[in-house]
């Protein structure tokens, strides 16, 4: 470290004034001490201001790239010592009025239904069912209802795509909409495509161990598609202690047992 200048010259003052006598009188230990508080401020100068204990070891915030900075904070809709649970999402399925709105299109009775347990909110999903299978080409308003298995506290950074990979059909009337405890977290829309498109977006959502209402709505208005076409809406989350989002895992999509 550099020395200060003038922390030499009154070092040694101060070394005089407290050798140069073995009975310093009074006037010659006042004048030393205030050259050591001298010295003392110098050297405190040179060294920076003196970090606060009660803050110091905390970390610094880390701002979230790409994701809204209002953060919504939700509780549980479910503790987390629930019994009757198995995995799984409940997946109902209804013909899509696409001029409609899509809670209220999903309050009649369903055509037909079945528990996923992969490949989550994928329009392709019906081609797993047999009694669904039926209904493939078709406009269709599709509906996971789940329990999401939260296991830590804090920010959750949720990212949301409606996607469909490359595909030289016309898919027309394409939408989501993705609730948690009755709140929007993502909804998006694409009117005509002929090729592949994506729409996203994200969230930021402070949750606590548990399990919360998890819906995803996804509707095609006139899917004249083939199978390899991969529709759907993909949910990826960053939890607290980690540093990359990753896709949902089947192992936290819960439903209750009938």
């Amino acid at each position: 470290m550099k020395q200060h200048p003038l922390t030499s010259a009154i070092l040694a003052i101060i070394v005089i004034a407290a050798c140069g006598s073995p009975s310093p009188n009074p006037d010659d230990r006042a004048r030393a001490d205030s050259l050591q508080r001298e010295l003392s401020r110098l050297q405190q100068a040179q060294r920076g201001p003196v970090e606060n204990p009660a803050t110091s070891s905390q970390p610094a915030a880390v701002p979230v790239a790409g994701a809204s900075s209002n953060v919504v904070v939700l509780a549980p809709a479910e503790p987390g010592t629930v019994t009757d649970l198995e995995q799984g999402a409940v997946l109902d399925l209804w013909l899509n009025n696409r001029e409609g709105d899509l809670k209220a299109l999903t309050i009649d009775r369903s055509v037909g239904s079945m528990i996923a347990t992969s490949d989550f909110f994928r329009y392709n999903h019906i081609n797993s069912d047999q009694d669904l299978r039926g209904y493939w080409g078709r406009p269709l308003l599709m509906k996971w209802s789940a329990l999401l298995e939260i296991t830590e506290s804090g920010a959750h950074v949720f990212s949301f795509e409606l996607k469909r990979q490359q595909d030289p059909n016309r898919l027309d009337g394409s939408r989501t909409l993705v609730t948690l405890n009755g709140e929007t977290v993502f909804q998006a829309q694409k009117e005509y495509a002929y090729d592949e498109f994506s729409e996203m977006g994200s969230a930021v959502l402070s949750l606590s161990p548990g399990f919360y209402r998890l819906e995803v709505w996804l509707a095609a208005g006139t899917p004249h598609v083939v199978p390899s076409t991969d529709l759907g809406t993909y949910i990826k989350v960053r939890e607290p202690s980690s540093m990359t989002p990753q896709p949902l895992q089947s192992s936290r999509i819960w439903h209750r047992a009938p």
